[in-house]
């Protein structure tokens, strides 16, 4: 029989397959379609921009929400705003509207994605948090993989206006039924709302933010998602700008895929290795790996660097959500992660304009790949030097 914490974590899996994929990954195929509308790479690029850094102020609205709403209401709320956010991008034709669209995409995308699965993951797994968060997380690289390349066969076929619409549909569909049916709060033995009196381990909010260690993370996870955040933007122009469209089409479901991969191998690895030296060989190879794309003209080179990058990109992402989790406990790891989540946005928010401007100064998307690839080995190298509090909640650090 299936417990109720599998039930719950199941759940997770499919709400972030469809907030991923129709809305993390889908970037790099809206900022084409709004190019074949007659916008600059420049503006399109940006738009995405404003759409992280929506996602990092709202978290610190829906961190603070999450320890008193239910959290049904939350994600349903989320993907209806996600999904009329989506019918406006299809039909922006200026600036402003498309910035105002991206702004209320953001918003409902950091109500359907990280932050309320892994505040979930933190109440429910008390015990096998790294399993459980690996599985989970998962379902972020196979929504990549699944319906990436179904955005971007939409996107052929009927133009961005006419694709958003079957997409928006996809994305009710895939979060509203199963989080009526299975998603929970809290578990029975700790839900506030059944009479528990449950202190939840961790560490002080304001002691959390006086030691070094939350803001040299956020700092450096600025740094590499930069990188990540950019690469993931402009994945589809660079493979069209060195390959035919079919190629690239296939090409855009590499990365998800061995983001798969790589994510079950790392929550192997996680089972010898400490959270942070796995976090730091990630972002070193990640980095590696853009400079490969930004350097490959062929399609086994590109399709080569993607893959190296997919086996990165699920790991530093989850790794992120582990270490605040096992460092601070789950006492107050929403407050926590929303702020540390929406500091980043600000640095992060940057990558897909900065990669879109030094595509088009240069003609070529190599300079481009090449400076974010040197963004992650740094953000690596200085992980190196970072120690946390020595008031841990769990040993895997």
């Amino acid at each position: 029989m299936i417990t109720e914490r599998w039930k719950v974590l199941v759940a997770i899996f499919v709400i972030l397959s469809f907030s991923s994929g129709l809305g993390f990954y889908i970037q790099s195929i809206l900022v084409q379609g709004l190019i074949a509308n007659g916008f600059s790479i420049e503006l399109a690029s940006s738009g995405i921009s404003i759409f992280f850094l929506a996602t990092g102020i709202a978290g610190l609205v829906i961190g603070k929400l999450i320890e008193t709403v239910d959290v049904r209401v939350i994600f349903i709320v989320g993907a209806l705003v996600s999904a009329s956010a989506l019918l406006m991008i299809g039909r922006v034709s200026s600036a402003l509207e498309l910035y105002l669209a991206y702004m209320i995409f953001g918003v409902g995308y950091s109500a359907t994605s990280i932050l309320p699965a892994t505040t979930l993951i933190s109440r429910w797994f008390k015990k096998n948090q790294s399993r459980a968060m690996t599985i989970a997380m998962t379902g972020l690289s196979f929504g990549g993989l699944a319906l990436t390349p179904l955005s971007a066969s939409l996107l052929q076929e009927h133009g961005l206006s006419g694709a958003v619409d079957y997409l928006a549909l996809l994305l009710l569909l895939g979060v509203v039924p199963i989080t009526l049916m299975y998603l929970k709060s809290f578990p029975k033995e700790d839900d506030p709302s059944l009479g528990a009196n449950i202190h939840p381990m961790g560490i002080d909010y304001i002691s959390a933010l006086r030691h070094h260690f939350f803001w040299g993370l956020t700092m450096v996870y600025g740094l590499v998602m930069i990188a990540q955040v950019g690469s993931i933007a402009h994945q589809y122009g660079v493979l069209t700008e060195r390959l035919s469209v079919a190629e690239a089409s296939f090409g855009v479901a590499i990365m998800p895929l061995f983001s798969i991969v790589g994510r079950l191998l790392g929550g192997l690895a996680l089972e010898f290795v400490s959270t942070i030296r796995l976090t730091i060989f990630m972002m070193m190879i990640q980095g590696l790996a853009l400079v490969v794309i930004g350097s490959a003209y062929s399609i086994l080179g590109l399709y080569g660097g993607l893959a190296l990058f997919g086996l990165c990109i699920g790991n530093v992402l989850m790794l992120q959500a582990l270490i605040i989790s096992e460092v601070y406990g789950p006492k107050h790891y929403a407050r926590l992660f929303s702020l540390s989540n929406m500091m980043m946005v600000c640095v992060f928010s940057l990558g897909p304009f900065l990669m879109g401007y030094l595509q088009s100064k240069t003609g070529n998307y190599s300079l481009a790949f090449w400076f974010v690839g040197f963004l992650c080995i740094l953000g690596s190298m200085l992980l190196l030097f970072l120690r946390p509090p020595t008031q841990k909640v769990q040993s895997n650090l």
